[in-house]
């Protein structure tokens, strides 16, 4: 072999050793590229499955306020219904007929019961003394006086009863 030759050998060797270590620092690069790659795709599979518990999760909590919300719909259906009808009783009692709302008229439910009671109990109380007068018309009803008037106070009633408590236990009732 002639010195050129060697020369050129010697040439490609060196181009040779140069490209190997050129060609080991891509592969090193490229795996360390694999490396980081396979770490940023577990991230994002952790993130992923993250992701698709949370969503699962949304999902049946919105399942589960949808059926908490139907719930409260058919309570509330069925709460107008009682309403309506306790309206419509208590209307009756008192002959009226009201194009208020629902609500207003509920919301007057109480006056009206309140009001509805107070009659009846004023009229059970005359019914009471009446008898009392017709079963013993001798006896002195002094302390309940000419009986209780229609429009008598609340805050007087229950001077009304203690007279009458008296007079039921003079009469050894």
């Amino acid at each position: 072999m002639c010195v050129s030759e060697l020369a050129q050998t010697k040439a490609r060797l060196k181009e040779a050793q140069t490209n190997c270590r050129n060609i080991q620092d891509q592969l090193d690069e490229a795996l360390q590229r694999e490396e980081t790659l396979k770490g940023q795709l577990e991230s994002e599979w952790k993130t992923f499955r993250l992701a698709e518990s949370q969503h699962d999760a949304g999902v049946q909590r919105i399942e589960d306020l949808s059926a908490r919300v139907e719930k409260a719909e058919t309570e509330v259906e069925e709460f107008k219904a009682a309403a309506t009808k306790i309206v419509r009783l208590v209307s009756e009692l008192f002959e009226t007929q009201s194009s208020k709302p629902l609500l207003d008229q509920l919301r007057e439910l109480p006056n009206l019961i309140e009001e509805y009671v107070v009659k009846k109990a004023r009229a059970y109380a005359s019914q009471l003394l009446e008898l009392v007068r017709a079963l013993y018309p001798n006896h002195d009803l002094a302390p309940v006086g000419q009986g209780m008037q229609e429009d008598c106070p609340l805050q007087e009633l229950p001077d009304h009863v203690s007279a009458l408590d008296r007079l039921m236990k003079s009469l050894n009732l």
